[in-house]
């Protein structure tokens, strides 16, 4: 049992009794187990006040999800808790009760939520809390300088009628009486504040034999208001529960006196909607009373009468309507509400375990980095699919710090920019010279040739497709002839270069020789047939490649590259653990000519990621922003989605939305099992997602923050939660040097 000697500013002490001359009058006993202790009352504060025990607070965030129909379950945590007072003296001091405080804060532009009990009782509490409302979050809080009494007004609540009656109970009041609380903000100002301070410990087992006397003496002599009248049924089954003596204070900050008497008023009101067979009644605290009133507010202190004054014992149907949280309508109704707007998973442990750095997830209230998990080069080269608007945080955000962080993890990248070159400038901020390489094309023109091919004696037949898909030869028959004539070109070729199968076709001596040096096949009689042709025969044949080639020869700067002998060899690139950027600024160049530069630059990366010594296959990746800009290279993409992991080379697509992409492209990243970082994009890029984002909704992923991600990835041979990461910030911004 607590004591309210405090309250009139007096203490007890406790002495056992021996002679009885020692003990001075006025004599008191308490009975505790049925053992008499003498009590003497002393007129000051010393020794035997409560010995001070901490206390710990933490904010309890809602989430939009929540709902307050377990809150009743909450105060069960307190149930064994009660210690007699003899239990609690140890050494000339008081040890503090069990203790939970349900306390709200509200201002003009905030409603907080703040759960405080002892310090040892902390962590039971913190299960218990996530266990009435599921997925709200939980942050330690520190409490800041003591409550001014200056401009303030305070009230302490007490029951009306004797403890035995109960308040409301109805479990269907789901938004009584916050519903009123927060309409007490619409018409607070700035530097207004008030505070709600609601407070429980457990009170002896059999507390309900002090009600049921209680009742007995109400019912021989009842209040005017009583007579004839029944009791609700909350009030029949109220010595049934679990008892608790409770305090309830509140406290309102204002430079306005009226204001302050006004939210005062409101809030008192929103109280008093729990009356029923028992009522709140207020007392305003005096002005000399206000010090004592503030150290008792944060000390957390629970007045128990012990002699004198009326239990206030309710129970937890009635504890229930002082402990909820805003539900979702209300936290759209009342913007001041903090709460967690979006769904929370569970981070996959996997993805805590370090690798490749994505970005922080919240969860439970507590920051947790994720990265892509590099263990397993299969799933680590998986095709990536990061999808989000302009200015969402894809280009300097992701595309930059993978290439760092893929150097960082001793890989290699590659990234292909069309656009200001601002992956190359933040890559540059972050990696040392060694490390790092640019290639801004439209400055220095570049051979237009496949290099590549020089690594193995037997590329021929890979090179020769990959030139057939340069010049997106049809599947008609002519286009069937064209393809066969290219093939048999580049089987007789001696370099790489796109100039030397122009060569080969226009230049009859140059061909003849190359035909002598052939081993017989149907190459060899190819390129004789082509030279038994007539003129017209060969112009069917050549017609899709000089097509191409006037594109090529029409530009300045491609005219250039046919004639260049500085050629990038891929193979030896894709060998390296650096980071290369190749700029090829549209602005300079002109839309096609990136076009069919990136399309080169795409065939000699499928050609070249074959090639390396398998030494030399560690992780690689290829970084396309905007590949809507050049999707002449959509056909070799088609193959890369699906085959590039087995060679360890990892495709980073990075684009607005699925309707940049060809379908049937689209279709095969899809069917790859990719990972996916989802900024906030269209609604049809979340709806054709609608099953790999799940537990999100369509919805909940179109309300994406600026810089969050849905992250959805294939580690430890399955598919993880998604998770939604704030997204590390660019290189420059993090500050990060390799």
């Amino acid at each position: 049992m607590d004591m309210t000697w405090n309250d009139f500013g007096m203490q007890i002490n406790f002495k056992p009794l021996i002679k009885p001359a020692v003990v001075k009058k006025p004599r008191f006993y308490a009975k505790v187990n049925n053992i008499e202790v003498p009590i003497r009352l002393v007129k000051k504060e010393s020794t035997l006040d409560e010995k001070p025990h901490p206390f710990k607070t933490f904010q309890v965030i809602p989430h939009a999800t929540v709902k307050n129909n377990k809150i009743d379950q909450l105060p069960d945590i307190m149930a064994d808790t009660y210690k007699e007072l003899f239990e609690r003296f140890n050494k000339g001091k008081l040890a503090n009760p069990e203790r939970l405080f349900f306390e709200t804060a509200i201002t003009n532009k905030s409603y907080q939520t703040f759960i405080t009990t002892n310090d040892d009782l902390c962590d039971i509490v913190k299960q218990q809390t996530q266990m009435t409302w599921k997925d709200v979050t939980l942050q330690d809080h520190k409490e800041s300088d003591s409550l001014n009494p200056d401009n303030s007004i305070a009230f302490n609540f007490k029951l009306k009628y004797p403890f035995f009656m109960s308040l409301k109970t109805d479990r269907t009041m789901q938004q009584i009486p916050l519903e009123e609380l927060l309409e007490v903000s619409r018409f607070m100002k700035d530097g207004d504040q008030a505070f709600i301070q609601f407070g429980i410990q457990a009170a002896e087992e059999h507390w309900y034999k002090d009600a049921d006397k209680d009742r007995e003496d109400f019912e021989a002599k009842p209040h005017k208001r009583w007579v004839n009248r029944g009791f609700h049924k909350s009030t029949e089954l109220k010595p049934s529960h679990l008892g608790f003596d409770f305090v309830l204070r509140i406290i309102v900050h204002s430079d306005d006196e009226r204001r302050k008497r006004q939210v005062a008023r409101g809030i008192t009101l929103a109280l008093k909607q729990l009356n029923q067979d028992n009522e709140l009644k207020e007392k305003m605290i005096k002005p000399n009373k206000m010090k004592r009133f503030m150290e008792d507010v944060e000390r957390r202190h629970v007045p128990v009468p012990f002699l004198f004054g009326k239990r206030q014992i309710i129970t937890p149907p009635e504890i229930a309507h002082f402990i909820k949280l805003p539900q979702r309508s209300l936290q759209d109704e009342y913007p001041i509400i903090e709460t967690v707007t979006g769904r929370e998973t569970d981070i996959p442990d996997t993805l805590k375990k370090g690798g490749i750095s994505l970005g922080d997830v919240t969860f439970k209230g507590k920051k947790q980095p994720i990265y892509m998990p590099t263990n397993n080069h299969d799933e680590l080269c998986l095709p990536h699919a990061v999808v989000g608007g302009m200015g969402s945080g894809k280009t300097k955000g992701f595309g930059a710090n993978w290439m760092v962080e893929s150097i960082k993890n001793e890989f290699g990248a590659l990234a292909i920019d069309p656009a200001k070159g601002e992956i190359g400038d933040e890559v540059q901020t972050a990696l040392p010279s060694d490390k790092f390489e640019r290639i801004r094309l439209g400055e220095v023109p570049i051979s237009l040739d496949w290099c590549e091919v020089k690594h193995s004696s037997r590329a021929k037949n890979r090179l020769a497709n990959t030139i057939i898909g340069f010049f997106n030869t049809a599947t008609d028959e002519a286009g069937a002839q064209t393809s066969r004539y290219i093939r048999a070109a580049v089987m007789a070729m001696q370099t790489g270069k796109l100039s030397e199968i122009m060569r080969i076709f226009e230049d009859e001596e140059y061909r003849k020789e190359l035909i002598d040096d052939m081993r017989d096949g149907i190459h060899k009689m190819t390129l004789k047939d082509y030279s038994d042709m007539s003129d017209g025969k060969r112009a069917q044949i050549l017609a899709p490649i000089l097509n191409r080639l006037d594109t090529i020869l029409g530009d300045e700067y491609l005219a250039d590259c046919m004639e260049s002998d500085r050629s990038i060899d891929m193979v030896e690139l894709m060998s390296q653990r650096k980071a290369f950027v190749i700029d090829v600024p549209k602005s300079e160049l002109g839309s096609e000519a990136v076009d069919l530069i990136v399309n080169l630059l795409s065939t000699k990366i499928d050609l070249a990621m074959t090639l390396r010594k398998e030494s030399n296959q560690f992780p690689f990746f290829v970084v396309f922003d905007e590949p809507h800009q050049f999707l002449k290279s959509a056909k070799t993409w088609k193959s890369a989605a699906v085959e590039s992991r087995k060679w360890r080379v990892g495709y980073v697509w990075m684009f607005h939305s699925w309707e940049q992409i060809p379908r049937d492209l689209a279709e095969i990243i899809k069917a790859a099992g990719p990972h996916y970082h989802l900024y906030p994009s269209s609604k049809k890029t979340f709806s054709d997602l609608s099953e790999e984002i799940a537990p999100f909704a369509v919805e909940e992923a179109l309300k994406l923050k600026k810089y969050h991600a849905i992250n959805i990835i294939r580690a430890g041979e399955s598919v993880n939660n998604p998770v939604i990461a704030k997204m590390d910030a660019p290189p420059s911004k993090r500050g990060i040097k390799i």
